[in-house]
């Protein structure tokens, strides 16, 4: 038996196992290059002593004060570390990934969402199938600076302020304004190269996607033509048609942030018909800003719902020995 060849090992030490968890080429590709980059930087200060003086001695270099406005290029390069950029994702058919940012398309006010879960969970397999059915959607908003924290203290412990927009923007994420969203659903937004989360049965298969991706579609198809069949023997067999309707629904909330997009709009022409969510996925926060996020959705669950000093600092209570005293509760 020969030596085993570069490619070979290369598939079952990267590519194989990030398949098998859902991720996409392109990740295992800028995943590999990044490494290697990395490891090429270090080791050019590791054989070069000189450059790395030179660098020790910059930090001694007296400096003037920066511009009250950024240079668009520094903004950009904060920007882009920040977030994966949309047309990226579209192009790619990068598959859903926690961080994922779904904004509605029509309507009075433009609604914004990130989606949270275990990466895990929310990794798509080859079979089609994930961990997890759902995942949570939260609604955020951009928000002037001087209205950061203006809020009761419980609220504030239900809303994060991030500095993630351009030119330092702020943006706040309220977890208030949050619902569990089927995964499948949202899925669809990575079938489309526009980025909407729609199915229509004209759809033509993609060779770009995933296996995974590619059964979800044939999934998403399916249930396009019981709509369809549905809407058509609605009179005879109402009960067909209620059951059709609760597989669409996205999320579990039904008015306020989600009141648009909660249910699909159904329409057909001629031959063509179509289910539309009114979302598409523009963008993707990035770690670690995402991983923020994440862990103040976990504090929040795991926060009991009562106290242990409930009572208000400034009330007191009489003892025994009839001394007034700080109230407490032991």
């Amino acid at each position: 038996m020969g030596k085993p060849q570069f490619t070979e090992e290369l598939e079952h030490a990267f590519v194989r196992r990030a398949v098998n968890e859902g991720v996409s080429d392109l990740h295992m590709i800028e995943r590999i290059m990044t490494s290697q980059v990395s490891k090429s930087v270090q080791q050019m200060f590791v054989e070069n002593q000189d450059m790395h003086g030179r660098m020790r001695m910059l930090r001694s270099i007296a400096i003037g004060e920066p511009l009250e406005t950024r240079l668009e290029v520094i903004e950009q390069s904060r920007y882009d570390e920040i977030w994966d950029d949309g047309e990226f994702l579209k192009t790619s058919h990068a598959p859903l990934a926690i961080g994922d940012v779904i904004e509605t398309i029509a309507g009075d006010t433009t609604r914004r969402f990130i989606l949270l879960g275990q990466p895990c969970d929310l990794a798509l397999r080859g079979d089609g199938k994930r961990s997890a059915q759902i995942g949570q959607l939260v609604s955020f908003r951009k928000i002037a600076n001087d209205h950061l924290k203006k809020s009761t203290v419980y609220a504030g412990r239900k809303i994060n302020d991030l500095q993630i927009g351009k030119g330092g923007g702020y943006f706040r994420f309220d977890y208030r304004q949050a619902s569990p969203a089927q995964l499948e659903v949202l899925d669809l937004a990575t079938f489309n190269e526009d980025g909407v989360v729609a199915v229509q049965n004209d759809h033509d298969f993609n060779a770009a996607l995933l296996p995974g991706q590619a059964k979800g579609l044939r999934t998403a198809n399916k249930l396009l033509e019981r709509i369809v069949n549905a809407q058509n023997n609605a009179q005879e067999n109402p009960d067909e048609l209620r059951k059709a309707d609760a597989r669409c629904k996205l999320t579990l909330s039904f008015d306020g942030h989600f009141k648009s997009v909660c249910t699909p709009t159904f329409s057909k022409n001629c031959e063509v018909a179509k289910l539309d969510w009114n979302l598409k996925r523009t963008k993707r926060l990035r770690s670690p800003y995402v991983d923020t996020l994440m862990d103040q959705q976990l504090a929040i669950l795991n926060r009991r719902a009562l106290e242990l000093g409930y009572l208000d600092e400034t009330e007191t209570v009489t003892a025994d020995c009839g001394t007034e005293h700080p109230s407490a509760v032991n």
